[in-house]
């Protein structure tokens, strides 16, 4: 018996330490990449797993409000982003948002109000605002009385947690800032070719759901996402009298307009950012065909890059199917044909199968993003 009892004791303290090494290894995992847009995220999630094994507790849930400073809880919208043992998957709905009890609700009405971590019978409520964005709670239910070296311990982490969180978001922001230039810059192209800044926005929601359905990770659906918009940035060296010009390009003319593949890349190629050497190859590829019939280098099948063959198709939709100053809008229909036809010469056949059995995925987006 009391072997058994050992054995038992040993194992629970094997899943104790396992799941420890977890919540280290999402800590670590995430003070590696501070700048990706997702270790915020990460960071929540290994600080509480972290300390949820440390003091054994019983149950408990790191919780998102992202509604701005705001006790009125009827408004506002909980995400759970990470529980553990005790603390029922059903409080969660499909979309993650939190279906909280009216006791974790009161509990975490104290601390919002009064802007304050607090312990409460065997409760701790820890608080973590981040710069008026979004607030950051700690929910823990220990099961017993904490003695005052673990409520130190407590005090002590969460403190720490309150300035990492800082430090997390003004790298965020930063991340933040960097993306909304990239497509400052790409809609400024737009604008200079008479066409609407709202092009770059669409293809980068394009580029991100057909990636999104061929199974690409976060990392690079953020990468894509963000690159794309720079497909034309090389426009800014080419004569505004060839680019607006309204009638068909001569043989010049036209020489001068595919230009503007090299002259993207050589913009951004000198780049140490990886989003910017992927705008560079997505600049300079989009305009590659499949059959290898395409400029500047006559690259054909999986020699393009798949960025570039899934931009290409984004941009070619949304170029057909709005007005420009050389053509009307096609309708769908027409678009349909096109890329039917061209499946295998322009395009990457299995790209298109794809984008074609989501049209309508893909026309919502086109329809929420409006010239």
């Amino acid at each position: 018996y009391t072997a058994i009892i050992s054995a038992l004791r040993s194992h629970r303290d094997l899943q104790i330490i396992e799941k420890s090494k977890q919540g280290l290894q999402k800590i670590i995992e995430a003070s590696a990449d501070l700048f990706e847009p997702r270790s915020l995220e990460k960071f929540s999630k290994g600080v509480f797993y972290q300390l949820f094994h440390l003091l054994k507790l019983d149950s408990g849930a790191f919780i998102k409000q992202v509604k701005g400073l705001t006790a009125k809880y009827e408004d506002d919208d909980f995400h759970i982003v990470a529980t553990a043992e005790g603390f029922e998957d059903s409080l969660v709905d499909e979309s993650g948002k939190a279906i909280l009890p009216k006791e974790i609700k009161a509990k975490l009405r104290i601390a919002l109000e009064e802007k304050r971590s607090f312990f409460s019978g065997d409760i701790f409520v820890g608080y973590f605002p981040v710069q008026r964005k979004e607030q950051n709670f700690l929910y823990l239910k220990t099961g017993r009385e904490l003695n005052e070296l673990e409520r130190e311990l407590v005090l002590t982490f969460s403190a720490n947690v309150g300035v990492a969180f800082e430090n997390l978001y003004l790298n965020r922001e930063i991340l933040d800032t960097q993306k909304e230039l990239l497509y400052m810059l790409g809609e400024t192209v737009e604008t200079r070719s008479k066409e609407t800044g709202q092009h770059v926005v669409r293809v980068a929601l394009y580029t991100e759901f057909i990636a999104k359905k061929l199974g690409m990770d976060e990392e690079e659906l953020e990468l894509l996402k963000h690159a794309s918009p720079l497909h034309d940035i090389g426009k800014l060296g080419v004569p505004d009298s060839i680019l607006n010009k309204q009638g068909r390009l001569d043989g010049n003319e036209f020489e001068v307009m595919k230009s503007h593949s090299e002259k993207g890349y050589k913009i951004l190629f000198n780049s140490k950012r990886k989003v910017i050497q992927t705008a560079a190859k997505i600049a300079k590829e989009h305009h590659e065909r499949w059959d290898g019939k395409g400029y500047p280098h006559g690259l054909k099948a999986d020699e393009i890059n798949l960025y570039s063959r899934i931009t290409t198709i984004a941009d070619v939709f949304d170029a057909l199917s709005h007005e420009r100053i050389y053509k009307k809008a096609w309708s769908i229909e027409k678009i349909l044909d096109f890329f039917r036809e061209q499946s295998g010469k322009i395009f990457d056949p299995k790209l298109i199968d794809l984008f074609i059995k989501n049209i309508d995925s893909i026309q919502k987006i086109k329809d929420e993003n409006p010239d």
